[in-house]
């Protein structure tokens, strides 16, 4: 079973199409709402106020909401690891478009190309579930009992490619999320530091 895990907050105008654009390539879809500590909330409400968590419910997503927040984007992401034995956690945005179709070799992680502007960049979006996996330290490192999971050496699949549009969201989001993100990616520099990843 391949799970789409689509985190979410404030998206009612992008994440109908990020879901669209798995449906038929995916047996379950899971949505993860809500703000986390460091992102400045939208009318001080850490849940989405606008229609993204109903537009994901009318399309047949679980979701997995939040009245208080989370602490930071990486309780957030480990909201989302719900699977079990044979399963893969597909990771997208929610304003992103899947193209291709998704088909897992046999090593446990795979890198998706990643389109940015103009630049195609693989990174690690599919990955199976294992015992003990969970992100620790930054929002795009995963262990699997305390085995650090970096994806640097995960093939590339050659099927699918992810689109990306952040660069449509209004000026407002886009300083939210960078505050927030230089915020994060220092945090996660220090991690890698302290355990010797590059």
């Amino acid at each position: 079973m391949i799970i789409a895990c689509i985190n979410v907050y404030q998206d009612e105008r992008f994440v109908k199409n990020a879901i669209i654009s798995v449906l038929d390539k995916v047996d379950r879809i899971v949505v993860v709402d809500g703000a986390y500590e460091g992102f400045e909330q939208y009318n001080f409400k850490p849940y989405s106020t606008d229609r993204t968590v109903a537009i994901a419910e009318n399309l047949g997503c679980e979701v997995i909401e939040t009245r208080w927040g989370w602490k930071d984007q990486v309780e957030k992401r480990n909201a989302y690891l719900v699977g079990g034995d044979g399963d893969w956690y597909f990771m997208i945005d929610a304003d992103e478009r899947l193209n291709g179709e998704l088909k897992p070799r046999e090593e446990d992680s795979h890198r998706i190309q990643c389109q940015f502007r103009k630049s195609l960049i693989p990174m690690m979006r599919l990955f199976r579930h294992q015992d003990g996996i969970k992100y620790v330290g930054g929002h795009n490192i995963l262990s699997v009992n305390n085995r650090i999971m970096t994806g640097d050496e995960s093939p590339i699949l050659k099927d699918c490619w992810i689109e990306h549009f952040t660069d449509l969201r209004g000026e407002d989001r886009k300083r939210r999320k960078n505050q927030y993100y230089g915020y994060q990616y220092q945090i996660e520099r220090e991690f890698r530091e302290e355990n010797g990843l590059p």
